[in-house]
């Protein structure tokens, strides 16, 4: 892997599938730019602000991935090539979290012992969070499962449900903007540890 520090060209460029406009990363689902905002509800927790800032770049497995540093957490890695938003994990594989906009698409990850089943479950049906509609959705459906090491669906147990709906919303008269989750919920099988987000309110550059 090779890592840099990154500055944005003023000027939109296009670079290894990562569109850059005005020091934003623009995803289909995502915008990813310094100095943007968001702040969220938590079902069991207090309400909780993130702030975005892009740092580096990285390039694992041929792929370039951009830094972010989110307030309060570590660098997030991503790329949206073909609008296909994948991440790094922190042990460096790399994640597939949405898909190409297909309904019923299904991709799978594997990790070790345990693998992440995904689902395109609905496109462009309007959803409401906290009384603002958003008409251009998309809900991604996880299933996580143990394994114990048999490669049979069978023998494996499902222990979270994950269900993500992104947005994407008019940013001002003519941009369309991506903006990552903005309703998730959590579903614990096995423990307690279930919750809910909401996207309250969110501002970018």
């Amino acid at each position: 892997t090779s890592e840099a520090l990154i500055s944005f060209d003023p000027q939109d460029v296009e670079n290894n599938g990562n569109a850059f406009n005005q020091g934003c990363l623009d995803c289909d689902l995502f915008t990813w730019c310094d100095n943007s905002q968001f702040v969220y509800a938590h079902s069991n927790l207090p309400n909780f602000t993130l702030k975005y800032k892009n740092v580096s770049r990285l390039t694992v497995g041929g792929i370039e991935f951009i830094g972010t540093l989110v307030q309060t957490r570590d660098t997030v890695y991503h790329n949206c090539t073909n609008n296909i938003t994948r991440i790094l994990t922190p042990d460096r594989q790399i994640r597939q979290i949405t898909g190409s906009g297909v309904v019923g698409e299904t991709w799978t990850e594997n990790f070790g012992d345990s693998v992440i089943v995904y689902k395109t479950t609905s496109i462009d049906l309007p959803v409401t969070v906290l009384s603002k509609t958003f008409n251009s959705t998309v809900t991604v459906l996880e299933k996580k499962y143990y394994t114990f090491g048999s490669s049979n669906p069978v023998d494996w147990e499902q222990v979270t449900e994950v269900e993500n709906v992104y947005a994407r919303d008019r940013i001002g008269v003519s941009r369309i903007a991506g903006l990552g989750i903005i309703k998730q919920t959590y579903r614990d099988l096995v423990g307690t540890g279930s919750f809910q987000l909401f996207l309250r309110s969110y501002s970018l550059p």
